[in-house]
């Protein structure tokens, strides 16, 4: 199960995702975040992140590791907040492509959790999840990525 999000530029409001306060966002498509989530024959415990970034990204194999161990907790706090048996994680492989340079203001962490919950809401659940639940529990990811 595949799904993307795009990178968004805060004009004015900056964590308005956390508190739903009023700001002025420019979307684009021109910089997205992917995540699939897929079964593999591995029944490790934890799911396995694999973490890519497109070329022009400066980004440090060290910084893209601890992005990978971050993408498995999300994912383990996601099946708390989405209140399914942490066990689905089982054998699991995250991949995620993205072109959103991390910790540049573009939203790469708001990209990351959104395209995060609808695939593994839909990887889950084996059919198209409605808006209001990606919103939900994309915000629900958004704190734990930055805090209350």
């Amino acid at each position: 199960m595949s799904a993307t999000a795009h990178a968004k530029f805060i004009i004015c409001g900056e964590h308005f995702v956390m508190y739903r306060a009023k700001c002025i966002v420019v979307p684009t498509e021109c910089f997205s975040t992917r995540v699939t989530l897929r079964n593999t024959t591995n029944k490790s415990t934890f799911p396995q992140a694999i973490c890519r970034f497109d070329a022009n990204i400066d980004i440090t194999s060290a910084e893209i590791e601890i992005y990978q161990n971050h993408i498995s907790k999300l994912l383990e706090r996601l099946c708390k907040i989405a209140c399914v048996p942490r066990t689905v994680l089982a054998g699991i492989e995250c991949q995620v492509q993205s072109s959103i340079p991390p910790g540049q203001g573009a939203g790469s962490s708001s990209a990351l959790s959104c395209a995060l919950v609808q695939a593994f809401l839909e990887f889950i659940h084996k059919h198209d999840i409605g808006r209001q639940y990606i919103d939900f529990y994309s915000r629900q990811l958004e704190n734990t990525w930055h805090g209350p």
